[in-house]
């Protein structure tokens, strides 16, 4: 009989064990992906692009802080932006290494784009930064780190993005790693802009293109935030914006290499203290108070506990089977906040929304068997933001995710925890990060009584109508149409990892 694969891995692991098997399932997903994303760059007809002429054609400013890199990889980076199919574009290389080798690159290439500047004295990463900012004179800053590299395509998709879309002040894309044998892995595609999974990770990371004016007027780069400069930098060029542009193509390629921090991410340890003051900087521009908890375990991971303000009343709506004396027993045992309210909807969930006194509602399906101590608190600490209109967190059966935010459009769907175990850490750290989707269900999730009222109920008529696809089914949801509604006025909805409702299994 056929072997299935699920008896040839057992086999394999029994052969060579756990560690093996990962690395050679990792191995066959990183050749699939290398032979992708070459199709994808030897379909693109060069000169077409050479000769395409935009409304509006920019001039980028890519600006390359340098300090004893090694000269392969400084060539490397040199000729992926002298291979750019965009050609209105100028190098700006602050070069404080310890030799003049990069200078002496340098003056081999005729080409007076490039903008050179020999920095004496070490100033830092950011101070350097700096340097190469005061050469530019473009209309936008693209950052590039000194050993990494642009996909041929990168500049021309940057300004195709900015005609389509009305010359927005910042642009990102998605990005991969390049092996030291080419081979390129982990390709990272990225969702639209997320405020909440940006407060956790820096995951807009490269390729980052804002305007020179928005650059120049927050600054540039700040010494103490070396390690994590340009993740203190975007924060503050999104947070100044008024248009964010994800471009959802490969067009960075970071380096993998023995001291890259994208092969050994404890080679700069510091940098992820920085990174939390980055983050805690942020919440004092806006004047949100909570605490910046760097992960234990994963490294460039972060949690704000956000302090809850007042004691509002928070009523707890139970829907679905009534009488569930079970589910009340469980929300006494897990709740420890006290000003709340229980209200029992049966399977009449407006009604019982209607009636809530509270400042926030909590709605709950009663076919539970735990959920996550203190859930009011988490809850009510993001939902009092307010950016914010509703809240919602883990789903489960058994120990297997069902839910975990809907993203109607499927946007970054592979990021998706359905079917993931519930302890799971999830691709990209996406079961441990904080994000923000376009709706959730009315299985759990909090949302504000004055949104709630203002969009929702302010008609007598208000009913369900649209039908939302979600897991390939057509579904209507009270829970989804409020949130989604909400989203789409321009509030975010937020699904945060710390809380978590277990379902009771076989309902």
């Amino acid at each position: 009989m056929k072997k299935t694969k699920y008896n040839r891995y057992i086999d394999y692991v029994n052969k060579y064990g756990v560690k093996e098997l990962f690395q050679k399932i990792s191995y066959k997903l990183s050749i699939k992906y290398h032979k992708e994303y070459s199709e994808r760059i030897g379909a693109i007809n060069i000169l077409a692009q050479k000769n395409t002429v935009f409304e509006y054609e920019p001039v980028i400013s890519i600006i390359v802080p340098v300090y004893n890199v090694q000269e392969k990889y400084f060539l490397d980076m040199l000729t992926s932006v002298l291979n750019q199919t965009y050609s209105k574009w100028e190098l700006c290389i602050a070069d404080a290494s310890e030799s003049y080798n990069i200078g002496n690159i340098i003056n081999a290439y005729e080409d007076n784009r490039i903008k050179y500047l020999k920095v004496e004295d070490n100033l830092g990463i950011a101070a350097n930064t700096n340097k190469a900012l005061e050469l530019a004179s473009g209309d936008y800053i693209a950052l590039l780190d000194h050993d990494d590299m642009l996909s041929i395509d990168a500049l021309y998709e940057v300004v195709n993005a900015i005609n389509i879309n009305g010359s927005p002040e910042v642009l990102y894309s998605d990005e991969d790693k390049v092996r030291e044998d080419n081979i390129h892995v982990e390709p990272y595609r990225k969702p639209s802009y997320n405020y909440d999974l940006l407060q956790g990770n820096n995951y807009i990371c490269h390729l980052f293109v804002v305007k020179r004016s928005l650059a120049m007027e927050i600054n540039g780069f700040r010494s103490e935030y070396d390690g994590a400069q340009d993740y203190d930098f975007i924060i503050r060029c999104v947070s100044c914006a008024s248009r964010i542009i994800h471009i959802d193509k490969v067009l960075y390629h970071w380096r993998i290499h023995k001291m890259s921090v994208a092969a050994n991410p404890e080679s700069k340890l510091y940098a992820y203290e920085a990174g939390k003051k980055a983050i805690e900087s942020w919440l004092e521009k806006e004047n949100l108070r909570g605490r910046v908890l760097r992960s234990k375990n994963h490294l460039g991971c972060y949690m704000v506990k956000y302090e809850i303000s007042g004691n509002p009343l928070v009523s707890i709506i139970l829907h679905g089977t009534s009488g569930n004396n079970t589910c009340m027993k469980i929300i006494e045992k897990s709740n420890t906040y006290t000003n709340v309210e229980i209200i029992m909807a049966d399977k009449d969930i407006q009604d019982g929304l209607k009636k809530a006194k509270g400042e926030y509602v909590i709605l709950l399906n009663n076919n539970i068997n735990t959920i996550s101590k203190g859930f009011v608190e988490k809850l009510l600490s993001l939902c009092q933001r307010n950016n914010t209109a509703c809240v919602s967190g883990k789903i489960v059966k058994g120990s297997t995710i069902i839910q975990a935010g809907i993203n109607i459009n499927e946007e970054c769907c592979e990021y998706s925890l359905n079917g993931y175990n519930r302890k799971s850490t999830g691709l990209f750290y996406s079961g441990i990060l904080r994000r923000n989707v376009d709706a959730t269900s009315a299985t759990l999730m909090m949302v504000k009584k004055s949104l709630l009222d203002k969009y929702i109920f302010s008609k007598d008529t208000y009913c369900i109508t649209k039908e939302y696809v979600y897991n390939n089914k057509k579904i209507k949801d009270i829970g989804i149409d409020i949130s989604n509604t909400l989203k789409n006025e321009g509030y975010l909805v937020v699904v945060t990892p710390d809380v978590e409702v277990r379902l009771i299994q076989g309902k």
